[in-house]
């Protein structure tokens, strides 16, 4: 039995990525069937396999060091900021030139009305499609 086309997977890049969230967003991404993680940003383990600092993860990327002017060169259609409250700024305002789908993991942007709360089980509708997502914590 053959299968249809494959579907082209979404590409995701991963700030903050060292921590807790970014861990388990590894390790989601790396076993999710439309999500691709191409990219993950990490000062202290800047040069590292993600595969080999996160257990079981099959990935091939490489931990970078990525400061928000190197965002412009890199091909991510969703980037997701898991980086600790007030540091997401000066990032969010180079993603502003792009055209990616941003996710703030942290409460910087969670009420900001710029912003769609990503809380899916009140804001479904809002979420689908926007380009702005803020977490809606814990």
């Amino acid at each position: 039995m053959s299968q249809g086309p494959a579907t082209k997977k979404v590409t995701v890049g991963l700030l903050g990525a060292r921590g807790y969230v970014g861990t388990e967003l590894i390790q989601l991404l790396d076993q999710h069937p439309n999500f691709e993680l191409t990219c993950a940003g990490s000062r202290q383990l800047a040069g590292k396999p993600v595969s080999d600092v996160v257990s079981g993860v099959q990935s091939s990327v490489v931990f970078e060091n990525l400061g928000p002017d190197a965002l412009a060169s890199k091909e991510i259609e969703v980037w997701v900021l898991a980086l600790p409250n007030a540091e997401a700024a000066p990032y969010v305002a180079q993603l502003q030139k792009g055209e990616a789908t941003v996710i703030d993991i942290s409460a910087d942007y969670r009420f900001d009305d710029n912003w769609v709360y990503g809380l899916p089980e009140l804001f479904r509708e809002n979420i689908r499609g926007a380009r702005w997502i803020s977490n809606p914590g814990c």
